[in-house]
């Protein structure tokens, strides 16, 4: 079931494009490694054509030490049932729920039977947004002569394609900084309906560092209703809580609301990294919205004229009926 799902992934080409960043290079063996080649054990393919005989794999860049890293090195050694060919390969990262991801398009390289000297490397750094999980790689691999598909290469039989502990940039950190605490209010209802005009936050925000500048965007069910100017917080100090007095604007009509608050760390020598804190829910409304509607009732008195109006109407009806005899 695996498979097929991996198969029909493949016919479908849905793929979807990340901005992962990916270098190829060749990979030269020095004479002793190339005369190793004679002593390697056939193997072969499903279609005899093309197949992986050997690979390493790298990662250097784990941030948090969590295990899961933002690149990996793969070091393919490709071999031939021909003198040589040239190939080019199709490299995709599968992830948990069988989603595929095309990570690029290779250039050209030549495999010579089975030589140890035509390794191919390629040095992966994937997208910052990539969830944290297991991924596997999936390698469709193609004749450039013709474009025609050879063979697909993934996990089932090459282990090393399997269990991948990825993740992006944006997941791969220690948090430097924290909310320690918060409270709202809000207040202004002109028109009485439970819905306020203003809303004034305080944050409390700890810090690994003695010192950390940060940036707020206040968020009203993800929409922006403010966007601060940096500010330092300093270590666990209480002295440095920020206060944010704001008024709803006029996008925004009666109703409740998550309020959150999007802390994002300003660039400088600590990477940049963006925190959500869920702050609870609010119900506002605008200015313009928050307005006292008066109902002015108004009553006709029409007096003598209305008894006037009854007694010619009488009058008439008499006069048609003496006039009919």
């Amino acid at each position: 079931m695996r498979a097929l799902i991996l198969f029909t992934l493949l016919l479908a080409n849905s793929f979807s494009f990340a901005a992962t960043s990916v270098k190829q290079q060749a990979v030269t063996s020095d004479k002793a490694t190339a005369q190793q080649s004679a002593q390697k054990i056939k193997k072969t393919s499903r279609h005899n054509v093309v197949w992986l005989d050997s690979l390493t794999t790298t990662s250097l860049l784990d941030e948090d030490n969590d295990g899961y890293s933002q690149d990996i090195n793969f070091t393919f050694d490709f071999d031939t049932s021909y003198q040589q060919l040239t190939v080019y390969v199709d490299l995709m990262l599968v992830d948990e729920q069988r989603h595929t991801t095309k990570l690029t398009t290779s250039s050209d390289f030549a495999l010579n039977s089975d030589s140890l000297a035509d390794k191919q490397r390629f040095d992966i750094t994937v997208d910052e947004h990539l969830l944290t999980g297991y991924y596997q790689l999936l390698i469709n691999i193609y004749d450039a002569n013709n474009h025609q598909l050879i063979d697909v290469v993934d996990y089932r039989n090459n282990q090393g394609l399997d269990d991948l502990r990825l993740e992006g940039h944006k997941y791969d950190h220690h948090d430097t900084f924290s909310l320690f605490n918060h409270f709202y209010n809000t207040s202004i209802d002109q028109d009485n309906d439970g819905y306020d005009q203003r809303v004034e936050l305080t944050l409390d925000l700890d810090s690994l560092y003695g010192n950390q500048q940060l940036q707020a965007n206040i968020r009203l069910d993800g929409r922006l209703l403010y966007a601060s100017a940096p500010f330092t917080i300093y270590g666990s100090s209480t002295s440095d809580v920020q206060t944010f007095d704001l008024l709803v604007p006029s996008q925004f009509h009666g109703g409740t609301y998550a309020l959150t608050a999007e802390i994002t760390q300003v660039s400088s020598h600590h990477s940049e990294h963006t925190t959500t804190f869920d702050l609870g829910y609010v119900s506002v409304e605008s200015d313009y919205n928050d307005q006292p509607i008066h109902t002015d009732v108004i009553i006709h008195d029409s007096g003598c004229m209305h008894w006037l109006f009854l007694f010619g109407a009488g009058a008439i009806a008499m006069l048609r009926r003496y006039l009919q005899k």
